[in-house]
């Protein structure tokens, strides 16, 4: 009978399927913000799909097609890409009517087609304009090669109607209403995420009095004040990604606040470890100590960092010295960067 393995082989276990399971699902929560985006989605797409209705040509899909390539996430700016993208397909349309124009419909056009492939990857560094504008040219001309017709038939007109069409409804849900300034909404977000750090860090550090009962309560309690402080980071993180590539001031605004985004989630992230590795009975942070460092969330805002330099208590655990000075720590670079970033909440 082989041995049964120690009781601590066991605890680390537990403590890294804990761990993996507390990372999952900081990647799976999401805030306000990121079902706003996709809201104002599903309205592009859905005003997108009514074209159906007044587009009498076959190639009506093009409208929620463009808004869609428009719109991806991870592709930067939706403004840049709604007038890039036009732009791209003006240039485009009027390649493909010339070689249209000069070309027979025959071999001559595979080879052509075969060209302007070639030129992609070269297109794609110049710019998204010269990218967009040789996809375009590849597809008129691919369109009138496989028409059935003898005669040349060139779709020039209707791409770019759709493309502009496409563009104007991007435009139009995303920016009629977006003010010139969103600092008001940063910092209201922001602070949101501070006082949500605030509240978790707290009941993080309450002790348990080593009673299953008391402990399972705060257990409740941390998932749910945990779920907050994260969404609420996510909420910033969202409105920040939709921001930060935008025209100015907008964009130059929502750059600033990248570096505090990242400290907020730090602190955040350190007390996550922090209940990773507690334990039911385990010795908490000196009261003072904590104390300390709500107060020191509260005066972020006004740029304080920690000039009296508190003495943290002796008699904690190195594991609690580790976590309070690390906390201290992020307070204190998170200050510092609203300061240097010249944000005032």
């Amino acid at each position: 009978m082989p041995s049964a393995l120690p009781s601590h082989v066991h605890a680390d276990k537990k403590l890294t399927l804990q761990g993996k399971a507390h990372s999952a699902l900081r990647r799976l929560i999401v805030g306000k913000e990121a079902a706003i985006a996709a809201l104002i989605f599903a309205a592009c797409m859905g005003t997108a799909l009514t074209s159906k209705y007044f587009i009498t040509a076959n190639h009506w899909y093009w409208v929620p097609l463009t808004v869609a390539v428009t719109m991806k996430p991870d592709l930067g700016s939706i403004f840049a890409r709604a007038v890039t993208r036009s732009l791209g397909t003006v240039a485009g349309a009027l390649i493909g009517t010339i070689i249209l124009f000069i070309l027979p419909k025959d071999f001559v056009l595979v080879l052509t087609i075969g060209v302007l492939a070639a030129l992609l990857p070269w297109a794609k560094l110049i710019s998204y304009t010269t990218q967009v504008a040789v996809l375009t040219a590849v597809l008129l001309v691919l369109l009138d090669l496989v028409s059935k017709t003898p005669l040349t038939v060139n779709y020039a007109g209707q791409r770019v109607g759709d493309t502009i069409l496409a563009s104007l409804i991007v435009l139009g849900f995303n920016y009629l209403l977006l003010p010139r300034s969103k600092h008001g909404e940063l910092s209201q977000k922001f602070n949101n995420i501070l006082s949500a750090i605030k509240s978790y860090l707290e009941v993080a550090c309450q002790s348990d009095n080593n009673d299953s009962k008391e402990a399972d309560k705060i257990t409740k309690e941390v998932f749910k004040r945990k779920i907050t402080a994260y969404q609420q980071l996510s909420d910033l993180r969202t409105l920040i990604r939709r921001l930060v590539v935008e025209p100015a001031p907008v964009g130059p605004e929502a750059t600033s606040w990248l570096p505090v985004l990242s400290a907020a989630q730090r602190l955040c992230d350190d007390i996550d470890v922090y209940l990773v590795h507690k334990t039911r009975g385990s010795t908490n942070p000196n009261d003072d100590d904590i104390k300390y460092l709500l107060n020191k969330i509260d005066m972020i805002p006004d740029h304080k960092t920690d000039q009296t330099k508190h003495a943290f208590s002796e008699n904690s655990p190195d594991q609690v010295k580790a976590f309070l000075f690390n906390i201290n720590d992020e307070m204190n670079s998170l200050s510092k960067l609203l300061q240097k970033n010249a944000i005032a909440l």
